[in-house]
């Protein structure tokens, strides 16, 4: 889509909530993610603090929930970019709570001083607001996911590399029998890494050289934007839910893509694997 100039708008908080100067929420441009009965969260605030203004022509980076977790960060702010020169802008509004952010402004080589830092009840009003689409969220096309291999300075190389993205550390979706899962992956040749522990770089090279990958639905799967395409991927999910996120993303960068449902309904986020039934699926997928 191409960009939207907004004179005089005003940027609200870190999901990056456009208002127009005719006090219009520009929910093209700002879709909410997972919205409340009122249509967009912002409607349920009982007040905005006021704008402060910013004279400047600035570029609207953030997206709902990119100021947290990495995938909404990658597959929805980031394409944004793509076409656009950053040069043209005099600032950038962006979250900056997390390395992955900082790490990514380094790829972008701005200026110093040319980020502008939106935070959770930030509300600015700019000289100009420039923004694109990130319709639709969760999604990413042929022309993004280049875009991303390019700025990261990755290309799908040979594939080697069977890996189990595993989530030990972190606070929710853990695999609660994980080092018994990791014995059975060991015997197909899966090597266990903790994406969490790498830069972003050296997440996107070690999925270049993927020629496998099993993992629990998390955010390191949106690193299978930069794996080859002959890769195989298998998704482990509990018997009562799911989500189609990194099916959508396997298919559109033609990687192959199957998923596991364990028995066992998780009470929480976190659950165990089925290894039973695990078993055949893994003779069969690798």
């Amino acid at each position: 889509p191409a960009p939207v100039v907004l004179p005089e708008a005003r940027l609200f908080s870190h999901n990056g909530t456009i208002i127009d100067r005719d006090n219009r929420i520009r929910a093209d441009l700002s879709p909410d993610f997972r919205p409340p009965s009122s249509g967009h969260r912002i409607l349920d605030y009982p007040a905005l603090p006021a704008p402060e203004p910013v004279d400047a022509r600035v570029f609207v980076l953030p997206t709902p929930a990119a100021w947290k977790n990495y995938f909404h960060w990658l597959v929805d702010s980031l394409p944004r970019l793509h076409d656009i020169d950053l040069r043209d802008y005099d600032r950038v509004a962006t979250p900056l709570y997390r390395p992955y952010h900082h790490q990514t402004l380094e790829l972008l080589d701005l200026p110093e001083g040319s980020t502008l830092e939106v935070r959770e009840w930030s509300h600015f009003r700019c000289r100009e607001l420039v923004a694109v689409s990130p319709h639709p969220l969760h999604r990413i096309d042929g022309e993004g996911a280049a875009y991303l291999r390019n700025l990261f300075g990755v290309q799908p190389g040979r594939s080697t590399r069977r890996l189990y993205l595993g989530r030990g550390d972190s606070w929710r979706r853990r695999i609660l029998n994980e080092a018994a899962l990791i014995s059975e992956l060991d015997a197909y040749g899966f090597e266990p890494v903790l994406l969490s522990r790498m830069n972003l770089v050296e997440q996107a090279r070690l999925l270049s050289s993927a020629e496998a990958v099993v993992a629990p639905h998390g955010a390191a799967l949106a690193n299978l934007v930069f794996a080859p395409s002959t890769c195989r991927v298998l998704e482990l999910f509990p018997s009562n839910w799911a989500g189609d996120q990194y099916e959508t993303l396997s298919r559109t960068c033609g990687l192959s893509y199957r998923t596991h449902f364990s028995e066992n309904p998780a009470t929480n986020p976190d659950f165990e694997v089925n290894l039973a039934s695990l078993r055949p699926v893994l003779r069969d997928f690798v």
